[in-house]
């Protein structure tokens, strides 16, 4: 059983039983989540358990830099974006599809403007869409599996 973010946890219940501490910072509790299932996987002995882990690990370390408009996939960690040359947008997936997922987002030139937005009726924290991003900003973004919390 794969686990969905926001089990509660109390002292008499432990990870075997399909349950993580609930953390305040919304990346460190995407990491234990994506550990936990990864390790579950694994003792279940499932057929899949090195591509879980192996998908976990990529995603950690795949960042992409990007020149135009981006469409986030689930396999992103972090997108770099640059807009010396046009004006860049990048949009995340549909936030009731990753929940629990966390993306960092930053832009390190906005000469051209750059934005992040979203797809359909979801919404960014409080922000309004587009968000702007300047040279030298970032954000953190995670799915509540409704929408895409702000984590600066």
């Amino acid at each position: 059983m794969t686990l969905a973010p926001n089990n509660n946890y109390d002292s008499t219940t432990d990870l075997s039983m399909g349950k993580i501490p609930q953390v305040d910072d919304p990346e460190l509790y995407r990491e234990l989540l994506d550990i936990h299932n990864a390790i579950e996987s694994l003792l279940k002995g499932s057929d899949n358990a090195d591509a879980v882990l192996t998908a976990y690990i990529a995603k950690q370390r795949n960042v992409v830099r990007v020149t135009a408009d981006y469409q986030i996939t689930d396999l992103n960690g972090t997108v770099i974006m640059n807009a010396a040359s046009n004006q860049v947008t990048t949009t995340l997936p549909v936030a009731s599809l990753q929940e629990g997922y966390m993306y960092s987002i930053k832009c390190e030139d906005d000469t051209n403007k750059a934005f992040v937005t979203t797809q359909g009726a979801d919404t960014l924290g409080d922000e309004v869409l587009p968000f702007e991003l300047f040279s030298g900003e970032y954000i953190n973004v995670v799915s509540d599996g409704t929408n895409w919390l702000v984590a600066r």
